[in-house]
Formats: structure tokens, C-alpha cells, sequence
């Protein structure tokens, strides 16, 4: 599948939970560091072509952008942006 995508989006993943402390901000920046690049590593090995996003406060995060279900999204690699296209 990633071989035929021209991109792949992938939100804010948790760094923390319920029932466990908060991690410390140090803590926090490197989990999400090594989430980023097993990510890029993992789709770079099947389409090394794709425009890889990785972070967007969309999901169960706050801030949390709201994208509907079945719209468009761009993702500009050259100038580093993310659009969402809503319908009316």
C-alpha cells in the first residue's frame, strides 16, 4: 500500500497515558522524536518517493484539529504544508 501513496499523514502520536505520570517534557520530545523517524524509516523503505507528515495535532491530542471524515488533504513537501479541503 505505501508503494502507491504519494504521501502519508500521521498525527501527534500520545506520549503519555491516563494511568501512568506524565512524562517529563525531555521525555516527551524524545519518545516523539523516535516515533518520527521509526515512521519515516518504515514508509522510506517502501516508497522512499512519499511526502512523510508526521505530527499533526489531529486525533486524541490537544490542540486537536478537526478533519472530517472523507475529505482532501494536500501535502506539499516543497513548501511544508498540510491543507484540508472541506466539503460543503
Amino acid at each position: 500500500m505505501l508503494e502507491a501513496a504519494a504521501g502519508v499523514l500521521v498525527a501527534r502520536p500520545p506520549v503519555s497515558a491516563l494511568d501512568k505520570p506524565v512524562p517529563s517534557a525531555s521525555e516527551r520530545s524524545r519518545l516523539r522524536v523516535e516515533q518520527r523517524e521509526t515512521i519515516i524509516e518504515q514508509v522510506s523503505r517502501y516508497n522512499p518517493h512519499a511526502v512523510v507528515c508526521v505530527g499533526v495535532p489531529c486525533g486524541h491530542t490537544r490542540p486537536q484539529w478537526i478533519v472530517p471524515f472523507g475529505g482532501i488533504i494536500t501535502l506539499d513537501g516543497a513548501s511544508q504544508v498540510v491543507e484540508a479541503h472541506y466539503q460543503p
